[in-house]
């Protein structure tokens, strides 16, 4: 008779979660939440931010922004290229033209944060051209470059989009922080991904009401 090994269950459940991560790790992270914590600053700044094509042929691609939090301003926005709707609502971001731009007065002092999302053909479709995301603040003077940020561009964040280098492969959307006393980036879980995660608590804990239902009948059996 098979004895109950509690070592042997754990071990089967470590590598049933991980088979989990790997899997959900399978299709590119696509959403991000992004907060800035200006709270050690005084005054207004402004907000820019980019969606810019590494070459006038790369893959389309499209960043839409939405939740946010903590932002305060009573100026429109300057906008340039393929760039539509308002921040404080959902703005979407194309990377059809060469210079995609939104430059907005915020208020700091404050955390703010907003979720952005990348989908498009960049995803799937072959190429060795990508397209980036980035972030900078300026102070109230519109020239004035806030925090540490990327020495060449003055950017806090960027995400760099790379798409696949052959057919059948999945692109890439990386975060890449400067100043990470500034700016902060985590992942948002995709609805696909929870219900993985869900489905596999439920076998996990499918295999552990087996395993307790085999020890109860081995002890039954050892009593009589």
């Amino acid at each position: 008779m098979q004895k109950f090994s509690f070592k042997q269950f754990l071990c089967q459940a470590l590598c049933a979660l991980s088979f989990l991560g790997l899997a959900a790790q399978a299709s590119a992270q696509t959403q991000f939440n992004v907060v800035i914590d200006t709270t050690s600053i005084a005054g207004g700044g402004w907000l820019d931010l980019q969606f810019n094509p590494g070459q006038e042929n790369a893959p389309a691609a499209t960043a839409m922004l939405s939740n946010f939090q903590g932002l305060t301003s009573s100026v429109d926005a300057q906008v340039s290229g393929a760039v539509t709707g308002l921040l404080g609502g959902n703005v979407q971001f194309g990377n059809s033209a060469a210079f995609n731009n939104l430059f907005q007065s915020v208020q700091l002092g404050q955390r703010i944060s907003f979720n952005v999302s990348f989908s498009g053909p960049f995803l799937t479709a072959p190429s060795d051209i990508g397209t980036s995301f980035s972030l900078s603040l300026f102070a109230a003077d519109q020239a004035t470059l806030l925090g540490n940020g990327n020495p060449d561009s003055g950017s806090l964040l960027t995400f760099e989009l790379f798409s696949p280098l052959s057919s059948g492969q999945f692109g890439s959307v990386t975060p890449v922080v400067f100043d990470g006393g500034l700016v902060s980036v985590s992942a948002v879980p995709e609805p696909s991904e929870w219900l993985m995660m869900v489905a596999g608590l439920a076998a996990l804990g499918v295999v552990a009401q087996r395993r307790r239902k085999q020890v109860a009948q081995a002890n039954v059996l050892l009593a009589a």
